[in-house]
């Protein structure tokens, strides 16, 4: 569904060479809200906006055309590193074909209105063709994970049944045999936590989180108790769900596309911590993970984690200079 509204253009004096491009439907009201945040260095102001038929698709058209001056370090999506010349005038282009479209330029110079005027309607229908591919793509990939998670959580039950009947048997031939001369070996899980730093190699730089920044490395420490000094291995596996709108793969450890894999020996007895950790110096993906601890190829333990941005965290390093 359609929602009318405006797609801005904001600057901040305390931001210079930093434009904020976002949408709303009050422009005044959105500014104010933005200003009154605590924290917030500097006063941001309109420099123009552009009304249309369809505000979420022209935030959409508006970032896109902005993409490679997005700054990545602010840690939100709306900040790009460019004039507001240069942002007004990529913004009307990219946002001409929209149904309804009225420019407010009054703030801006004269020229992004003349620049405006030249637009190019072939380029912004090849981009649109392209977007309604990709998502049909998406559609179809969707149908394909929600396929293979339901296949693979019958064969996990099925896993699980014949399990409980290997139990079964094993204890009637144990209580029919002598008992064994020495325990097997013997591991367990004390704990098992994450987040975005470490200290020596074996406790994590602050509290354990659920939550990470898409620019962070992201720790997994491992805590273990042994009995046995007998060799093992244990790994971490990494997961991206594919699926993060409808659910059907939340809260499930092990389901979705794998992103990394390492192992460790376990080689004495007594408790040991191990860490495991990964890294993407381009930014992780927004959305859900997850990730499985195995010893041995034995699950033992599985965590699910969210990477999404914090909006105003440049404004916040700013005031804090």
């Amino acid at each position: 569904m359609s929602t009318i509204g405006y797609v801005y253009v904001l600057e901040n004096p305390r931001a210079p060479g930093l434009v904020k491009v976002g949408r709303t439907d009050n422009v005044d009201r959105r500014v104010s809200e933005l200003n009154s945040h605590a924290g917030v260095a500097g006063r941001w102001k309109c420099s123009g906006y552009v009304a249309v038929s369809d505000c979420v698709s022209g935030e959409r058209l508006a970032h896109r055309a902005l993409s490679s001056v997005w700054d990545g370090d602010s840690g939100g999506n709306e900040m790009f590193m460019c004039s507001v010349d240069h942002a007004g005038f990529a913004i009307f282009q990219a946002l001409s074909s929209m149904p309804s479209i009225e420019i407010y330029t009054n703030q801006l110079p004269q020229v992004v209105k003349e620049k405006a005027a030249r637009l190019r309607p072939k380029q912004l229908e090849e981009e649109a063709q392209a977007q309604r591919e990709r998502a049909q793509a998406q559609a179809e990939r969707k149908k394909q994970v929600v396929y293979w998670g339901g296949l693979l959580a019958f064969v996990g039950l099925l896993s699980l049944v014949n399990h409980e009947e290997k139990l079964g048997r094993a204890e009637k031939s144990q209580s029919a045999a002598p008992p064994a001369a020495q325990a097997s070996p013997n591991r367990t899980v004390a704990s098992f936590v994450l987040g975005n730093s470490v200290y020596g190699g074996n406790a994590l730089g602050g509290p354990p989180m659920t939550t990470f920044d898409p620019r962070d490395t992201i720790y997994a420490l491992v805590t273990t108790n042994s009995t046995s000094a007998k060799p093992a291995t244990i790994s971490a596996r990494w997961f991206f769900e594919d699926v993060h709108d409808d659910g059907l793969l939340h809260g499930l450890p092990g389901i979705g596309s794998l992103v990394n894999e390492s192992r460790s020996q376990l080689a004495e007895a007594g408790r040991r911590v191990t860490e495991f950790h990964i890294s993407k110096p381009d930014g992780w993906p927004l959305g859900t993970y997850s990730v499985v601890i195995r010893i041995d190829g034995e699950q033992v333990a599985g965590k699910s984690f969210e990477v999404k941005v914090d909006r105003f965290r440049n404004v916040r390093a700013l005031d804090t200079k």
